[in-house]
């Protein structure tokens, strides 16, 4: 290998990430549990300590560490073995637990009230639900930021990496959860464009005014694409064809979403723009499962501009689906936690984690149904079960943050993933670029499981440190 050229190891890197089959959604469901575990973690080690008059360190070197300790590594560590991952969660979750206990047990034996419950939530206003979904979406870019490099490497699982056509991989999920989390914080929003043409304008003008300045609002995603494209053709960087096409990539994935949703803003009521999105997913579905769409997908010649990148231009269907998606729940809980805002606490987080587990109730039983009786789950056609899956699965994870800010009297917070929630374009962007940076100096496929590991961890610390010092500096970048 020390005299192959850089074209066979090329080949050998696409062969590596290609002809992969995924693994099942509940290896993937517990995966994805040890952030929310550490975040509990976090916060009854808050509480126990408050109660000692002691603290956690704040948030410079020591307390960042600590967090990374708590929240990050253990999702690299679950990412890259698996197979440990049931005992590092029961183990997060037996120490939190302890801590519970211990700080009852330490009250009851002195008789005294217990300080920890006079500690306030810091902006208790946003509790119970809207820090879940800060935290929601902070977790889907951690886990997306670590495996876009991850997956270079031998030492992470292939069953993980993306599926060629059918099946559901860690990387499969990461796509859409990305594209839920950006409509999850659109939804929660409270602001909202009037449903009304401009003031002289009609109604296709203001439309294409709207479409006008989404482009100009997202003109990085569009220069990241272009950038990315003619890097990886520039220097032979890999690429998997089958992902999105020929020159189509992540970034222009997301900057046609924005101009797609752009003018739908306007659209009055509000829960139309769902239906509107059911009636595209269905239509599309049946061209998948009836009208030959999937073996176009698959199986067709690339020699026309719009075949060469039809995974990426034809996915938009799925992926705008899964952002309305997204964006009513977000809205639904919005107006679901100010409803509450005047009940007793208790009451508004019980009815906070109903609300969750009801919506996921009908998104893993259509899930499952999708499954089983119309089409597999397909990343690369982004079909209905798909859609369904991943949100399915962003759901989950949300109530399961709703239940450990349930049991925590300390508002559950990481000031890390809060960095990273500040700033979701430029870390992804940091990730991106630092993950290149890491292919371009060595070849990853070679790399032995403690070089793998020595590198992950570097990157894994630098994309978390590039999120706080943004966030200690005020900085917020928005596109």
């Amino acid at each position: 290998m020390l005299h192959e050229n850089a074209d066979a190891y090329r080949e050998r890197q696409e062969e590596f990430i290609s002809n992969l089959t995924g693994t099942t959604m509940l290896e993937l469901v517990l995966v994805s549990t040890p952030i929310p575990m550490g975040i509990w973690l976090l916060a009854e080690a808050k509480v126990l300590l408050a109660g000692c008059e002691k603290s956690l360190p704040a948030l410079g070197w020591q307390g960042f560490f600590v967090e990374l300790l708590a929240v990050v590594f253990p999702a690299l560590v679950c990412m890259l073995w698996p197979s440990l991952t049931v005992t590092l969660v029961l183990s997060m979750a037996l120490t939190s637990a302890c801590c519970r206990l211990k700080r009852r047990y330490r009250v009851t034996c002195s008789g005294k009230a217990d300080r920890s419950t006079d500690m306030p939530r810091e902006n208790d206003s946003s509790w119970p639900m809207m820090e879940a979904v800060t935290n929601i979406r902070a977790s889907i870019m951690l886990m997306t930021c670590i495996t876009i490099l991850a997956v270079d490497f031998q030492v992470f699982p292939r069953r993980f990496a993306k599926t060629e056509v059918f099946g559901t991989g860690l990387m499969d999920l990461g796509v859409g959860a990305t594209i839920f989390a950006s409509g999850l914080g659109s939804g929660c929003r409270v602001k909202r464009a009037s449903g009304h043409p401009r003031p002289g304008c009609s109604v296709w003008r203001t439309m294409l005014a709207d479409i006008a300045s989404a482009a100009i609002r997202a003109w990085p995603l569009a220069a990241l694409g272009l950038s990315r494209l003619v890097v990886i053709k520039g220097l032979s960087y890999q690429e998997h064809v089958s992902e999105y096409g020929v020159h189509w990539n992540f970034f222009a994935t997301l900057f046609f979403l924005r101009l797609v949703v752009a003018p739908t803003n306007r659209i009055r009521p509000v829960r139309f723009k769902p239906f509107l999105a059911l009636v595209a997913i269905s239509v599309y579905q049946w061209f998948l499962a009836k009208g030959g769409l999937s073996d176009f997908i698959v199986h067709a010649p690339r020699d026309t501009l719009f075949a060469m990148n039809r995974e990426g231009i034809l996915g938009l269907v799925g992926f705008v689906a899964i952002y309305y998606t997204a964006e009513e729940l977000g809205s639904q809980i919005t107006a679901h936690h100010q409803q509450l805002q005047a009940r007793q606490h208790q009451q508004s987080l019980s009815s906070s984690v109903a609300f969750a587990a009801r919506a996921n109730f009908v998104l893993w039983g259509l899930t499952l149904l999708s499954e089983a009786f119309i089409q597999q789950t397909s990343r690369r056609m982004v079909n209905l079960t798909y859609v369904l899956w991943v949100c399915a699965h962003s759901m989950l994870m949300l109530g399961l943050l709703m239940v450990v800010d349930s049991l925590s009297l300390k508002r559950p917070t990481s000031r890390v993933l809060a960095a990273i929630n500040m700033n979701m374009f430029p870390v992804f962007m940091v990730a991106n670029l630092a993950t290149g940076a890491v292919n371009i100096s060595m070849r990853t496929l070679d790399a032995d499981t403690l070089s793998a590991i020595m590198t992950l961890t570097i990157y894994v610390v630098f994309v978390a440190g590039v999120a706080v010092a943004l966030s200690n500096r005020g900085l917020t970048i928005k596109v």
